[in-house]
């Protein structure tokens, strides 16, 4: 799922000025060459490392090619501060304009901080395996009972977009808390992306290749997400609830591309989940 070099050079034209690219689930696009493309044409290089903490490409990090790169610490990325992010500049020139920029933005109010901590706090309890299957599981088991359209539509109304309209008045300095928050995060990210690695290659091993997305070799993977593909997602996510997995259904789904005739799956492999778990998850997926 990540974009060719060779696609990107066939799209760009005399008004290019900008190149956005995505590391997609965890692993790296094939960024040196891409940084070669905007080197030799003087296109600004951005990279969008929001799935992709951690993540390599031969032996550096993602995030550190581009003249800038863009991190999301939201809830259910490889490191969080309970919404967030963080920004990094490779390029001198634009140091002064994000100082300056960053110096116009306020604190967040305190309810709003509050409130974002209360919501990651509540998610981390109740996707604890014995809280998930005693308190979040009836739920969603009733609820896919009950109405299963609206529990699928729970992941797929294009309602659930966040309103874009609006984010200029949604922009803050990240606050104490949330940093008090990553910073234990970010002294052992690479332990914590090394079980994701273990999960995700459980899986791996017992998942059909041809439902799976290939990898790319010069790519440390770091699985944000264990990205599977589904030919009939609906089916799949109430199939999966009922005994017990809670998979979710990638953003991209919500519009999918006439050319292709999958949607895109997302399995658990969380750093807390382990062996056991990894192999009933295989186990139940492969029975769809």
């Amino acid at each position: 799922m990540c974009i060719d070099p060779e696609d990107i050079l066939s799209k760009i034209t005399e008004k290019t000025k900008v190149v956005i690219i995505e590391h997609s689930f965890g692993q790296s696009v094939k960024i040196e060459e891409i940084k070669k493309i905007c080197l030799a044409k003087n296109i600004v290089l951005i990279e969008d490392c929001a799935q992709s903490c951690g993540c390599k490409y031969n032996g550096k990090y993602a995030g550190t090619f581009g003249d800038f790169s863009y991190f999301s610490f939201a809830y259910g990325k490889n490191l969080t501060t309970c919404n967030g992010g963080m920004i990094a500049v490779n390029n001198n020139k634009y140091i002064l304009e994000i100082e300056r920029f960053y110096a116009t933005l306020q604190n967040p109010p305190f309810l709003l901080t509050l409130k974002n901590i209360l919501i990651g706090l509540a998610q981390w309890i109740l996707t604890k395996k014995k809280f998930f299957m005693c308190i979040l599981f009836p739920y969603l088991y009733v609820k896919s009972l009950v109405s299963p359209k609206k529990y699928i539509d729970s992941f797929l109304e294009e309602q659930n977009i966040y309103p874009y309209a609006n984010i200029e008045k949604s922009i803050f300095k990240l606050s104490s808390q949330q940093a008090a928050i990553g910073l234990p995060q970010l002294n052992k990210i690479d332990f914590l992306n090394k079980k994701r690695i273990s999960n995700s290659e459980l899986l791996k091993k017992t998942i059909h290749e041809k439902e799976q997305f290939t990898t790319n070799e010069k790519s440390e993977h770091t699985y944000n997400c264990f990205a599977v593909k589904s030919d009939n997602l609906k089916k799949t996510l109430l199939f999966l609830i009922k005994r017990g997995i809670d998979a979710r259904a990638d953003w991209m789904s919500w519009f999918p591309e006439k050319n292709n005739n999958f949607q895109i799956l997302y399995l658990p492999n969380h750093p807390d989940l382990n062996q056991n778990d990894m192999e009933y998850i295989s186990k139940i997926f492969m029975l769809i």
